[in-house]
């Protein structure tokens, strides 16, 4: 986390979510004995994306979010959907050994 004093004593911390310098005492959140790495803001900014069952809203199954096909799967790794998140061997490709070993010979 980078930290900057200015001649006043006052030091500023980036956030790694938004990239700006905020003050490190008024807004960063105290989490236990360390501070958070990101600032409030951007943590009312992420509580906004939750719906009423405390999830990202996209990916809650009972809020039917954007994510979810109709067989009550993610888009991505539905078998019967043809998710883009499968291969040839209708595995999923970050757990497919031929197209690792493709990407490898190609390295």
């Amino acid at each position: 986390m980078e930290t900057i004093e200015n001649e006043n004593g006052v030091t500023y911390v980036r956030c790694s979510g938004c990239k700006c310098l905020r003050n490190e005492k008024d807004e960063f959140e105290i989490y236990e004995v360390t501070r958070r790495k990101t600032c409030i803001i951007c943590k009312d900014n992420r509580e906004k994306l939750k719906c009423e069952h405390g999830k990202y809203k996209p990916t809650c199954k009972e809020c039917g979010g954007g994510f979810i096909c109709i067989h009550n799967r993610r888009n991505s790794v539905c078998f019967e959907c043809g998710g883009s998140g499968l291969c040839t061997h209708n595995k999923q490709k970050s757990q497919c050994q031929g197209i690792r070993r493709r990407s490898n010979l190609h390295s």
